[in-house]
């Protein structure tokens, strides 16, 4: 078994961070559209092991090649406290 160095546990922290804000800032996208813009920073395998990451994180839904963004908003995650009228 390899060993996980710091310096990939960064980067598969960067990879999955990017792509969650990715999902989060279209609200939904095609898989396949998401991957094409990823293809020349990483492969297929990594990709689809980060999608998986976030789907059981219950960050993003997947339903027919497509990703759907279900974790919290950016207003939620603001930190600013919610204004009551």
């Amino acid at each position: 078994m390899e060993k996980i160095t710091m310096d990939k546990a960064s980067a598969a922290i960067t990879v999955i961070h990017t792509l969650s804000e990715a999902i989060r800032a279209a609200g939904k996208i095609p898989q396949g559209h998401l991957y094409a813009q990823c293809m020349g920073a990483m492969d297929l395998g990594t990709f689809e092991g980060a999608i998986r990451l976030l789907v059981r994180a219950k960050l993003v839904e997947s339903k027919n090649y497509e990703l759907t963004w279900i974790g919290p908003s950016l207003a939620e995650d603001s930190g600013k406290p919610e204004t009551r009228q």
